[in-house]
C-alpha cells in the first residue's frame, strides 16, 4: 500500500513522517506534515513549504503551468487537519473518538465559573485534553488521561482561587 491515499480507509498508520497528497496534476510531490505540539501542520511541495495566503490558502502549482487552491480543514474528530485541494478533501490519520473529542472540552468550563483566571487555566486544560486525545494508545487509556487532567486542571484553579481570596482577604 503506499503513501498515497484519498479514501479514508487507505490511511497509514504511522502519521510521524511527511504525508504524501496524491492530488493528480501538482507540478511536484505534495506532502503534508503532522501537527507538533506548538506548531500547525505544513503543506510541502518536493520538500520546500507553501506559504499560505492570509486567509490561510496555498497556491499549488500545476504540471500544465495553471494554479490551483489548496486548504487546511480541521474538524473536532480529526488527528490531522483535512487538506482541500482544488475541491477534493485528502483526511489524514485516524479519527478521534467523538466521546475523546467532546471530553477534550471539560476544563472550558472554567470560563464561566472562574472569570480570567478559570478561563486561563481551562484553556491550558483542554489543550492538554487535545493532545491526550491524539496519543497512540487504547482509546480507554486516553479517556482515563483525559480524565485525570480534567481533574488536576480544576484542582489547580482551586489551589489559585485560594490563594487570591486568602491573598486578598486574608482569610
Amino acid at each position: 500500500m503506499s503513501d498515497a491515499f484519498a479514501p479514508p480507509e487507505a490511511q497509514p498508520a504511522d502519521t510521524s513522517g511527511p504525508l504524501i497528497v496524491d492530488a493528480p496534476g501538482v507540478a511536484g510531490v505534495l506532502t503534508v506534515t503532522a501537527p507538533t505540539m506548538f506548531g500547525a501542520s505544513r503543506l510541502l511541495l518536493d520538500g520546500e513549504p507553501l506559504s499560505p495566503s492570509w486567509l490561510g490558502k496555498f497556491t499549488v502549482p500545476m504540471a500544465d503551468g495553471s494554479e490551483v487552491t489548496a486548504q487546511f480543514q480541521a474538524a473536532l474528530t480529526d488527528s490531522i487537519p483535512s487538506l482541500g485541494v482544488d475541491g477534493v478533501t485528502y483526511k489524514f490519520g485516524e479519527p478521534i473518538p467523538m466521546a475523546l473529542a467532546v471530553m477534550s472540552f471539560l476544563p472550558l468550563v472554567l470560563i464561566f465559573v472562574g472569570g480570567a483566571v478559570g478561563g486561563g487555566i481551562g484553556a491550558v486544560g483542554w489543550i492538554t485534553n487535545r493532545k491526550i486525545s491524539l496519543l497512540k494508545v487504547h482509546w480507554a487509556a486516553r479517556a482515563v488521561g483525559i480524565l485525570a487532567a480534567t481533574g488536576a486542571t480544576f484542582g489547580l484553579y482551586l489551589a489559585i482561587a485560594m490563594a487570591l481570596a486568602i491573598a486578598i482577604h486574608g482569610v
